[in-house]
């Protein structure tokens, strides 16, 4: 109940006793039971880690039904990676079909089963955009966003990555000895790495940030 302040003794144990919280909302989103958003009030701040901390207290401030914000996220972020599906297949439009049943679902303007069946659809074909859009057509919200956040960070850095190694493969080399051709697989698996883990961190700050905006906008209407 909003108002209310929970409050308990004894020891603090990070993962196993106490009242449980979270510093932003993409954070919480993490372990979301469901598309219920609470802002929170601490008395007493106890062990925390990189994402997480326990109170003796907790006082329910606000708690907000975001399941549209979380779904339009999972659209958002769907749509800014399809790109990389249509430069490779500009003709094939089932993706951007999954991608716009899930606004228009958001909107109240589809149906289950219309999100079943663009779900169906994205699931068919093997590309890391598809496993996006798949994971955005989710019937459940709070894991539709969640899932394609990872996803969707993924295909842009694998994408990324695999341009950062074509470029540096070199000249064609298979008239070449062996150990030229394994030199060159190698600075192609480096370039590969490098490219992935930073692009992975960059995409990822990104989707970070428009969820927090987003959520916390919610929370405050």
């Amino acid at each position: 109940m909003v108002g209310e302040t929970r409050r308990m003794k004894g020891p603090l144990v990070l993962r196993h006793r106490g009242y449980q919280w979270w510093p932003t909302p993409a954070t919480a989103l993490q372990y979301a039971p469901g598309p219920v958003l609470c802002l929170v009030e601490v008395e007493e701040e106890g062990p925390r880690d990189e994402t997480r901390s326990r109170s003796r207290s907790r006082k329910l401030l606000k708690a907000v039904n975001v399941d549209r914000d979380l779904r339009l996220q999972a659209w958002r972020m769907a749509l800014d990676v399809l790109p990389v599906y249509e430069s490779i297949f500009p003709d094939d439009l089932r993706l951007r079909y999954a991608i716009e049943v899930v606004r228009r679902y958001a909107d109240g303007l589809s149906t289950v089963d219309e999100l079943r069946t663009a779900r169906n659809m994205a699931g068919a074909l093997s590309h890391p955009v598809a496993n996006t859009a798949y994971n955005a057509t989710d019937a459940n919200s709070y894991n539709a966003a969640r899932t394609t956040a990872y996803t969707a960070i993924a295909a842009v850095a694998h994408a990324a990555a695999f341009a950062a190694a074509d470029a540096a493969e070199g000249p064609d080399v298979r008239k070449h000895f062996v150990p030229y051709n394994a030199a060159r697989s190698a600075t192609r698996g480096t370039a590969y790495t490098s490219t992935y883990a930073a692009t992975f961190a960059a995409v990822s700050e990104k989707y970070t940030a428009w969820m927090n905006e987003a959520l916390l906008k919610a929370l405050e209407e």
